[in-house]
């Protein structure tokens, strides 16, 4: 994702905007037979980027290991910033990399996808079965991502459990017991041999979160109840990024999801991303 798909996505987004822009200038030269001495000189716009959880982890990757790419964009919001897990405090994830997980369901087939959602009826059925049993949301919220900020309500509960746990590739989800295991910050780790050829070392390298631009404005959300976010892993994210961790906007007793699923956050988190996103983006 961070080498191929989100600078692609990237570049995609900056050739579209642009084509619609050249395209409402044209329409208006034709309206107004009037010349804009801009015209079919714009430049790329830049992008506001905004992550949550995995959003931001492939950004840190895709800026360690390609930090001009950071002209593509006017700032970056991470919501939850996600970098190295390695004092985690959810106990699901934590059991999952330590009784590798991932290699037992290589082991016993399951490649295609890990958690995956069938069609309508199955998210439909989940969502039934969440609505019935509130607790149950509570309890694997709690368990994977800390306790929320508030009680889901009822009817949101339905709406959860069609979509969540959302699934993923078994790649991925061994991407991430590796970065349990290890606690580093470190690309996939295909095994020594594989390792050598692609990486030119037995060790898949570390990422060097701290060629990330400083100049790059940036604006970071964290909850007290994130369990996917320890204090010791944003301190050590901040170090990286040159940034002090006073910087980082807490939000008490909020957990990974709440940026999503708490009722305030309409009022409490999105303002703040809007006015971040208005300051920078107009500069750019």
């Amino acid at each position: 994702m961070a080498k191929f798909d989100l600078p692609d996505t990237l570049s995609y987004i900056q050739q579209h905007v642009q084509h619609e822009q050249v395209r409402d200038e044209r329409r208006l030269l034709i309206d107004t037979h009037v010349i804009d001495p801009r015209h079919g000189s714009r430049s790329k716009p830049k992008i506001a980027y905004i992550g949550h959880s995995e959003g931001t982890t492939q950004m840190f990757a895709m800026l360690a290991t390609c930090p001009e790419l950071a002209s593509k964009l006017s700032c970056f919001t991470a919501l939850g910033p996600v970098a190295r897990v390695g004092n985690l405090d959810s106990r699901v994830l934590k059991l999952l990399g330590q009784l590798y997980a991932d290699r037992i369901c290589w082991f016993i087939g399951l490649r295609r996808g890990f958690l995956l959602r069938g069609g309508m009826l199955e998210q439909q059925l989940f969502g039934v079965i969440s609505y019935l049993c509130p607790s149950l949301v509570q309890v694997l919220l709690t368990l994977l991502c800390g306790p929320p900020k508030s009680r889901m309500r009822r009817e949101t509960t339905m709406s959860w459990g069609a979509h969540e746990p959302g699934g993923s590739s078994v790649l991925n989800i061994a991407h991430w017991c590796q970065a349990v295991r290890h606690g580093g910050f470190r690309r996939f780790d295909y095994g020594s041999a594989v390792n050598l050829k692609r990486y030119g070392s037995t060790v898949p390298p570390l990422y060097d979160v701290s060629a990330v631009p400083s100049t790059l404005p940036k604006l970071l959300f964290r909850g007290t109840n994130d369990a996917l976010v320890a204090s010791k892993d944003i301190e050590w994210l901040c170090t990286q990024l040159g940034m002090p961790v006073d910087k980082i906007i807490s939000l008490k007793g909020w957990n990974h999801t709440d940026y999503m699923w708490e009722p305030k956050a309409a009022a409490i988190v999105y303002p703040r991303v809007i006015d971040f996103i208005e300051q920078y983006h107009s500069k750019a």
